[in-house]
């Protein structure tokens, strides 16, 4: 494993083991068509093969388009506990749906039933619309009857660039940087 993939799973281990609430939580960041782009919160779930991280979604969402139209991403965790910031620049691979579904499989039945009955960042007439056809789906559907939608799986970012960012109260903050050049990491310290 790299240095930089290294110290990310230290940081997330440290988080994992002293943050209360979603310790996971990262700000994805896309572009669309347009050149705009477009930030929110999802949650880091495990490490790919190479150790990249992974996260899951509904496909067609926003992120899904946006994504599927540029494979550019960032990534970015903050741990105001630690005063930690933790930021990934790079690009995405679509798991296999070997993945996609293993994870799936392993989450609540009714966040199974909740994923089949969202068509994430579409219109709705109404959220107790949604509310019933998930609970009427829920009541309907038993744990053999669901199975992994194609248009839901897992999402890699494969880094190119890392920063490890870590906060002082003199606000001269340190900032160490990884970035990939023909396929080795070389790092250096930018200024704050």
């Amino acid at each position: 494993m790299t240095e930089p993939k290294k110290k990310i799973k230290r940081w997330l281990e440290k988080a994992k083991n002293e943050v209360e609430g979603n310790w996971n939580a990262m700000c994805v960041s896309t572009v669309d068509l347009n050149n705009t782009p477009d930030s929110r919160m999802v949650l880091f779930k495990e490490y790919s093969e190479d150790n990249n991280l992974i996260f899951f979604t509904n496909y067609n969402s926003k992120k899904g388009q946006d994504i599927r139209n540029n494979n550019g991403i960032c990534a970015t965790f903050f741990w105001d506990k630690f005063d930690l910031q933790l930021r990934i620049k790079g690009f995405v691979k679509i798991t296999s749906r070997e993945v996609s579904e293993k994870y799936f499989n392993s989450r609540p039945f009714a966040s199974r039933v909740a994923a089949i009955v969202s068509n994430q960042s579409n219109k709705i007439e109404s959220y107790e619309g949604l509310h019933e056809k998930y609970e009427r789906l829920k009541k309907e559907l038993s744990e053999s009857d669901i199975s992994c939608p194609e248009h839901w799986g897992g999402v890699e970012i494969v880094p190119t660039r890392i920063e490890f960012w870590e906060g002082h109260k003199n606000r001269l903050h340190k900032r160490e940087v990884f970035e990939l050049h023909e396929e080795k990491w070389e790092m250096c310290l930018i200024s704050p």
